[in-house]
């Protein structure tokens, strides 16, 4: 796994201007995104590195904006010093932070991943290999990119494409109860005219011929 270089700089940045773990906010980013500045996720709701929410961190703020190693790291630093002048430490403070459906289970796996964010810190970045639950944890940002891209193609269906081809679908249905009623209207037609002109059932004799006529 390949970690921004410029990602790295501008957490350590960040944590020493808000005086949090840089290790900490690195471990972060392995989780939510695998360090990756264009991961989706939450069905397109949530961008970046620290994976800003919609509705949480990244509420009126862009995708680009999101996406941004300085400013996205600036903010998560923040956030986490305010939680840490509460008391919160390690993995109970990224949680704290991040605000996942799982506390417990996602504190562990910040916390798990610290010995390979101080690894990529000691480095600069670069590549590293990720061990373990980590590595199933970090994952999830492939997965999150491509639940944003399922949800994309959703979005295309439900918009311009989605109209014509719901307009395809009315139209042959509606196509499709014209022909089935002009049948009807046919068969019908035939059966008063048969009535009206005397038309012989099936099998009838039409012209009896007698001899010497």
């Amino acid at each position: 796994m390949a970690y921004s270089p410029e990602l790295l700089e501008a957490i350590l940045a960040a944590a020493q201007r808000y005086g949090v773990p840089a290790d900490l906010l690195v471990a972060t980013t392995l989780i939510e995104s695998s360090g990756r500045l264009e991961a989706v996720g939450d069905g397109g709701a949530s961008h970046g590195p620290f994976q800003e929410n919609d509705n949480g961190r990244g509420s009126g703020l862009s995708i680009a904006e999101r996406r941004d190693p300085r400013a996205s790291a600036d903010r998560a630093a923040r956030e986490f010093a305010s939680f840490q002048a509460r008391g919160y430490r390690g993995g109970a403070l990224a949680a704290a932070a991040q605000r996942p459906a799982d506390p417990g289970g996602y504190a562990a796996k910040v916390d798990d991943a610290l010995p390979i964010a101080r690894r990529l810190i000691a480095q600069g970045g670069g590549t590293v290999e990720l061990e373990g639950g980590i590595a199933d944890a970090a994952r999830g940002g492939v997965e999150a990119t491509l639940g944003g891209a399922a949800s994309l193609a959703g979005d295309v269906l439900d918009g311009p494409i989605g109209a014509v081809l719901g307009f395809i679908k009315d139209y042959l249905v509606i196509a499709i109860a014209f022909v089935a009623l002009g049948a009807i209207a046919v068969w019908l037609v035939g059966q008063g005219a048969s009535r009206a002109f005397g038309t012989p059932s099936p099998g009838a004799v039409i012209n009896r011929v007698t001899p010497g006529g």
